[in-house]
């Protein structure tokens, strides 16, 4: 039995709560009978087509999981299976049990299957939960806080509302209060006690209450509606309600205040303090949350319209973003990347619940759910009725193309025509990985400009793939080649913030510019990379690459698991043979090609000079052109000589690993992938290490070679002061201004990105600042706020301009001021005049 001061005060606030209750309107039972009735339906399926194939072989998995428990389960309602004793780990074995009783409970109250009602599978879910109520005595304790305060306490609540009717009233009463003991209303003192939130009032002692925000919020407010729902309590439903719509909204605060965690302002997420984890807890975020939503439609209870609008801004505008072909992209999963996915996923509940809800953006998410459901055409009992309220739309499916920069997180998507890329950076703002319980061992370089490229989805979701990374090469980063042991740099908790403030990026609606000061977070390597994404290429710098060490400091142009382990190489025109293993130098390469991505190499560019001061509002002339090249001039006067250039490496090898290296809670079984990997050297002691490369996906090697040819982009800076690249057929120009400086015709006084894309008629133009200066911008600049100007070079009329920002023609140049906040986007869209 539980301790006598929690049930005693336990059944104090029952009876408050009863008292209250009894004051409830006639409209607000109803109203709560509703949410009841809707959250059952939705978990039994109610209006599910039974003779639907998906649908029976659903019936049928759930029947065999309730039957496999109730013919295992031992007479006292335990299996033997689970060590209920040994201390180590006993909370995840405890969690387990009530996993396979909540199996139980669900298979009883489903119609449609052989179980359902089934009295002896009845009398084993009471046996079991009568053995479960034994086991919590003493908890929660400071170990296993997820399992006691989030799983226990959600499995047992489930348990509860499917049995409805069906168990005895004592047993009914003991789950209770074990539930209301798990979420800690009542808990013991004098122990390690983990208070870490309640949404009932509470009297702990000051400093051992946390206050739970994003999906740790949502899981404890779940908790909170099925035992308000069982109990018939419905203040804690209200209270439910609220806690839920809280989290509906924009997460405002600084990096150093952890508790502003879930929805940021560009719509990503973040737990854990400043980290990103939109495929991680952001994930659970995704299927929790529209649980909700759809058991409270049509009741007091709903989240407000506002909040349902948030919510299709965070699926829309951010979740689908970093989803290609039914796969998480691994950069916004956090330690997750540690845990093997199980294959392509079905529509999300999100989609569907926003597919089916009257909202602004319901066509839209018909749209990506239809998407979802030509990669991977399945669904669920729980989630039939809702595809098939749908299916017969005339909406037709689609997939985000552009391109997205997510400033809270210093995070880049770009969705081209097949493929999909990311880069994920850190800066002093933001957290560039964890390892918590030994979970993501290997994640130190994650955050290095980390670029993936998928071309199928799944490139990297394989069982063999992840584990077989060598992590130390992972694509796009800058390190240093040594040795880490796990966790290295990222281990403790809170996990570190970055040391560096530049890092940001700018972009239109389909292309843009990122870079990073790199500092890495285990000295000494130090870099600025930048990355120019338009379209058909994404363009690659880097410069100040420094690494005062012995050992060598490298960047990964990518590291390819291979689709064919002998899919030819091309290098030049030349196959190379294809050997496995085998390794070559490839000195004064122009193209490579292999396996779909095409790999383009522009002549050195070591000794193009820095982009020079502005002078503003009037600015500085351009530098002076290089006729032969029309690019700046070699040198400026006095700048140093050029460094011996970067190795180029190539190396084909089946690699091996287990997942156990990258968390301890996974198989150490091994798993073996062939793998290409293109690399840079620096060599030992670097300093004033450059590289510059394109990545072409979707490029057949014939492909790749005419683009080489025909020399589409131009490295117009590549130094200390700016990096700019002008994509000549596109007639656009990305420039990281490392200081003020001028490249082409755009000048800025401060660092800052721009990027712009020119025509006939005038041009578009995305400015950003990646320093974040913080302070407030009202209708006049405030001391501190992040107001610079943007120069071009001729007079220009603006057609969209945003609201913090400002125009004027100065000596036949525009100059734009902006009042710039936290990295966000600024585009302006201007017109020449005829």
């Amino acid at each position: 039995m539980l301790l006598g001061s929690a049930i005693a005060a336990f059944f104090l606030a029952c009876l408050l709560a009863a008292a209250l209750r009894e004051s409830a309107g006639a409209g607000g039972e109803a109203d709560f009978a509703r949410l009841k009735r809707n959250l059952l339906n939705y978990w039994t399926g109610a209006e599910a087509d039974r003779e639907d194939p998906l649908v029976a072989a659903s019936l049928r998995d759930l029947e065999r999981t309730a039957r496999a428990a109730l013919e295992a389960m031992r007479p006292d309602g335990s299996w033997g299976d689970l060590d209920y004793q040994a201390p180590s780990g006993r909370e995840f074995r405890v969690s387990q049990h009530v996993s396979r009783v909540a199996a139980m409970a669900e298979g009883f109250r489903t119609p449609g299957q052989p179980v359902h009602g089934d009295p002896k599978l009845g009398r084993a879910v009471e046996q079991s939960l009568s053995f479960a109520g034994t086991l919590v005595a003493g908890w929660p304790t400071s170990g296993g806080w997820w399992q006691q305060q989030i799983h226990m306490p959600r499995k047992l609540g489930e348990t509860l509302l499917l049995m409805e009717g069906a168990l005895r009233a004592d047993t009914v009463a003991h789950i209770e209060q074990t539930i209301g003991y798990l979420l800690m209303e009542e808990a013991p003192r004098g122990r390690n006690v983990i208070w870490h939130v309640a949404l009932l009032p509470t009297d702990a002692p000051p400093g051992e209450v946390q206050r739970a925000t994003g999906e740790n919020m949502v899981w404890l407010a779940q908790n909170h509606l099925y035992l308000a729902l069982a109990t018939n309590d419905a203040e804690r439903a209200a209270l439910v309600q609220e806690a839920i719509a809280g989290q509906c909204a924009i997460q405002h605060g600084a990096a150093r205040q952890p508790w502003y965690e879930g929805i940021k302002e560009d719509y990503s997420f973040h737990q854990h303090g400043p980290l990103l984890y939109t495929g991680g807890y952001g994930r659970s975020f995704f299927e929790d949350v529209p649980q909700y939503l759809w058991a409270a439609r049509g009741t007091r209870y709903q989240v407000p319209a506002a909040g349902i609008g948030t919510f299709a801004r965070y699926v829309l505008d951010s979740t689908v973003w970093c989803i290609h072909e039914n796969y998480y992209d691994p950069s916004c999963r956090g330690r997750e990347i540690a845990r093997p996915e199980k294959g392509p996923m079905e529509v999300p509940l999100a989609l569907l619940v926003l597919a089916n809800l009257p909202n602004p953006r319901q066509d839209e998410a018909i749209s990506a759910a239809k998407r979802f459901h030509q990669v991977n055409a399945c669904y669920r009992l729980r989630t039939a009725p809702l595809w098939a309220a749908i299916k017969d739309s005339p909406v037709a499916p689609s997939t985000p193309l552009g391109h997205k920069h997510f400033w809270e997180s210093d995070y880049t998507v770009h969705r081209g025509q097949g493929y999909f890329a990311s880069l994920r950076m850190f800066s002093d703002r933001t957290r560039p990985a964890e390892c918590i319980s030994a979970e993501g061992k290997t994640s130190w370089h994650q955050a290095n400009g980390l670029l993936w490229v998928f071309l199928r989805g799944g490139d990297y979701a394989a069982p063999d793939v992840l584990p077989t990374l060598d992590w130390l090469r992972l694509p796009g980063t800058t390190v240093e080649r040594k040795h880490l042991e796990p966790a290295e740099g990222i281990e403790g908790w809170p996990p570190p913030l970055g040391r560096r403030a530049f890092v940001g990026g700018a972009f239109t609606a389909e292309r843009g510019a990122s870079a990073m000061e790199l500092a890495a977070m285990v000295p000494p390597l130090t870099a600025k990379k930048s990355w120019f994404f338009f379209g058909d290429e994404i363009v690659c710098l880097g410069s100040d690459i420094a690494c005062p060490s012995d050992n060598p400091a490298e960047t990964t142009v990518n590291q390819w698991p291979l689709g064919d382990p002998l899919a030819p190489v091309t290098v030049d025109g030349e196959v190379k043979p294809a050997e496995l293993p085998g390794s070559e130098d490839l000195p004064a390469v122009r193209w490579v090609h292999c396996d779909g991505i095409g790999y383009y190499f522009p002549a050195a560019t070591l000794s193009l000079p820095a982009a020079r001061p502005a002078g503003l509002p009037k600015g500085p002339e351009p530098p002076p052109l290089d006729s032969a090249r029309g690019v700046p001039s070699a040198r400026g006067r006095g700048d140093p000589e050029p460094a011996e250039g970067p190795r180029l490496k190539a190396k084909r090898e089946v690699q091996r690993g287990s997942w156990h290296d990258m968390s301890d809670s996974q198989s150490a079984a091994i798993h073996a992938h062939p793998f290409l990997t293109l690399w840079f050297d620096h060599g030992a002691q670097a300093k004033g290490g450059s590289y510059a490369y394109a990545i072409l996906p979707r490029k057949t090697a014939a492909e790749t070679e005419a683009y080489a040819a025909s020399e589409p982009v131009t490295i117009l800076a590549h130094d200390s002061r700016a990096h700019a690249v002008r994509h000549n057929a596109r007639n656009a120009l990305g420039v990281v201004f490392w200081e003020p400086g001028t490249v082409g015709k755009v000048s800025a006084d401060r660092a800052c990105i721009a990027y712009y894309e020119e025509t006939a008629e005038g041009l578009t133009l995305a400015v950003s600042d990646p320093t974040h200066h913080r302070s407030g911008c009202g209708a006049a600049p405030q001391p501190g706020c992040s107001t610079f100007r943007v120069t071009i070079a001729e007079p220009l009329v603006p057609t969209q301009i945003p609201p913090e920002a400002g125009s004027e023609i100065v000596e036949g140049r525009t100059v734009i001021t902006y009042r710039a906040e936290n990295g966000r986007n600024y585009v302006t869209r201007l017109a020449r005049r005829r």
